[in-house]
């Protein structure tokens, strides 16, 4: 509908946060839903728009178990739903990336901490059954990925690749994918350390030569990060 939407974490009629819109057209800037600092509160500053038209994403605070959870809103009727809660000892706590629609009302949802497995998850939300689940759960250096950092991107093998700030064989970060179809992650590669590329963070892009982009926060001559790529095919980072 040519309309930009966005989130802000604070502030709106009720101190939790608001949905926004913006017609760049006409340069009006609206209000659509203020979020309740007593209820769901603080929502991500990313929102996917799903396959049915609606505005899917996340609130860090509120909720049940004063984790946040998942939120819905519909662009049509201009309803706000609360679909599910997180619980940080099951769930993890969310850290801001965009969800990954696999399939219609079917999401990836990148996680950070979590007391069973502090290095953070993967869960998999059914809108339909409204159930959370946990697809993996990280276990950090050397074999496993820390905390996945960035969003998912589709490869063109049908794969999805993300990549996790630090673990992995050097603890500079890993690139991780996961196959749909089975929800099965795997390692990738691991980032070459702090005096080359490392603690990658923020979206990675998928390019049309079959290479993955994205910033690191450490590493490079200076030290102070860098951008960088990764060659699926031939497994080198450049």
């Amino acid at each position: 509908n040519g309309i930009l939407y966005g989130t802000l974490n604070g502030g709106g009629a009720q101190g939790g946060g608001c949905l926004f819109s913006y017609d760049p057209n006409t340069g009006t800037l609206s209000s659509l839903h203020d979020f309740d600092i007593s209820a769901f509160a603080s929502p991500s500053n990313s929102l996917t728009l799903s396959a049915s038209g609606n505005l899917i994403g996340a609130c860090g605070f509120g909720g049940a178990n004063n984790f946040g959870g998942i939120y819905e809103y519909d662009l049509t009727a201009g309803t706000m739903t609360f679909l599910v809660d997180f619980d940080e000892a099951i769930h993890g706590f969310f850290q801001g990336m965009p969800f990954y629609e696999v399939s219609t009302d079917v999401y990836y949802i990148m996680m950070r901490g979590g007391l069973s497995s502090f290095d953070g998850k993967i869960l998999q939300y059914d809108g339909t059954s409204n159930q959370l689940s946990v697809v993996h759960d990280f276990t950090g250096a050397p074999s496993d990925g820390t905390f996945p950092s960035s969003n998912l991107v589709l490869g063109s093998d049908g794969l999805l690749y993300g990549v996790t700030s630090s673990g992995g064989v050097n603890s500079g970060g890993t690139i991780y994918s996961i196959d749909p179809l089975t929800n099965t992650l795997a390692i990738v590669a691991s980032f070459p350390g702090v005096f080359d590329i490392s603690t990658p963070s923020g979206l990675i892009l998928y390019g049309p030569d079959g290479k993955l982009y994205g910033v690191s926060a450490s590493g490079g001559p200076n030290f102070n990060g860098l951008v960088y790529s990764y060659d699926i095919d031939s497994g080198t980072f450049t």
